[in-house]
């Protein structure tokens, strides 16, 4: 804004000065010519003064010379000589009118066309520039102050940058290895997930013994070394390898019944991980809940066939399970029928009441135990 103030204030400058230096060129143009005009007048008078005195003078040297007239006089006058010099004196004369009227007409002709400036307009637009640069500078010296405090920011910016910097330099190698341990790598593993990694692998192959038994040799589990969505974290990712295609691919591509098979195969790598490690430490029992029903006969068999053999090691396995094969496999259950009515009194497992209550006396009689369900022992 100054700098166009500026410049609008010297573009009126510049024109008031051009009209100023017109005017006074055409003022004196028209001085010149009246001037030379007034004194072609001047001249023409006072050649007609000269000439009305000459004649005065003429007349009275003639009544002095006894002549009664000119007449009288010019008649006398026969003197040949004093011609050229009454001729070289109108020719003077003649002279002297001609370039005074040439003067003249001159001025005139230049004067021609040639407007009066008009003065009062250019000092309202002097004012109104003078104005404008009074409020441009007013604009700069609040701008320099602006600037002034956004160079002390600058400066304190570049302060702090410095002591950033130094910052940076000395805890470069813990930002590094903070990154390098919170995942922010190209592989987003953390050391978290690192360490768990190498447990998983521990895990996996435990359970890969297991699936290629259940899966009669098909299926490995193995920890995915890439990324499989680059939104999450990485490291912990589970991928099947399929013998019969010789190409690994994640878990999720696996059937329902096939998916089962691989979560009790990792249910048991990881209790015979977790028992290896512990040192000492024995996972006798294990229950599964459900899962068989997803299984044709053949993955059932095979998966019947690891459980009784984690059984003959000597663990106990429990199987939750409403398929009726099972049922027909296992001699010792516990069996859950859906009934209408609660327990008897003969097979209620509370009696004898376990708070002191007579059956009388019972708060929750009739009684709300087993409104659903009815064990039975098989």
């Amino acid at each position: 804004a100054l700098d166009r103030a500026l410049r609008r204030q010297a573009d009126l400058l510049a024109a008031l000065e051009q009209a100023q230096q017109r005017a006074a060129a055409e003022a004196r143009a028209v001085a010149a010519a009246a001037e030379a005009l007034r004194a072609a007048a001047e001249a023409q008078d006072k050649a007609a003064g000269l000439a009305a005195a000459e004649r005065t003078v003429f007349l009275d040297r003639l009544g002095d010379s006894g002549f009664a007239d000119q007449a009288e006089y010019l008649q006398a006058r026969k003197q040949i000589e004093q011609r050229p010099l009454w001729r070289q004196a109108l020719e003077e004369h003649a002279r002297h009118s001609s370039a005074a009227a040439d003067r003249s007409r001159r001025a005139q002709a230049a004067a021609q066309g040639i407007a009066e400036p008009d003065l009062v307009a250019l000092a309202g637009a002097e004012a109104q520039a003078a104005a404008q640069h009074e409020a441009a500078l007013a604009q700069q010296a609040a701008a320099a102050g602006r600037i002034r405090q956004q160079q002390h920011w600058v400066q304190r910016l570049e302060a702090l940058e410095g002591d950033l910097a130094a910052m940076d330099a000395r805890y470069g190698v813990l930002g590094e290895l903070s990154d390098v341990a919170n995942g922010k790598n190209p592989l987003r593993l953390t050391l978290q997930r690192f360490v768990l990694g190498a447990l998983f692998d521990d895990v996996s192959a435990a359970a890969t013994q297991r699936l290629r038994a259940m899966s009669r040799g098909r299926y490995a589990l193995q920890r995915a070394q890439a990324p499989q969505d680059k939104r999450t974290a990485a490291g912990l990712d589970l991928e099947v390898f399929d013998e019969y295609t010789g190409k690994s691919r994640p878990v999720a591509t696996l059937s329902g019944g096939e998916s089962f098979l691989a979560s009790l195969a990792l249910a048991l790598g990881l209790a015979d991980v977790v028992q290896s490690y512990a040192g000492g430490i024995h996972l006798e029992t294990i229950f599964i809940d459900e899962g068989f029903g997803t299984l044709d006969p053949e993955a059932l068999d095979e998966a019947l066939k690891v459980l009784l053999e984690l059984q003959g090691a000597g663990r106990l396995v429990g199987v939750i399970s409403h398929v009726p094969e099972l049922r027909e496999r296992i001699d010792a259950r516990l069996e859950i029928r859906v009934a209408d009515q609660g327990w008897s009194d003969t097979e209620c497992p509370a009696r004898p009441c376990n708070r002191g209550w007579s059956d009388t006396e019972c708060p929750a009689r009739p009684c709300n135990r087993g409104s659903y369900a009815r064990f039975v022992i098989g």
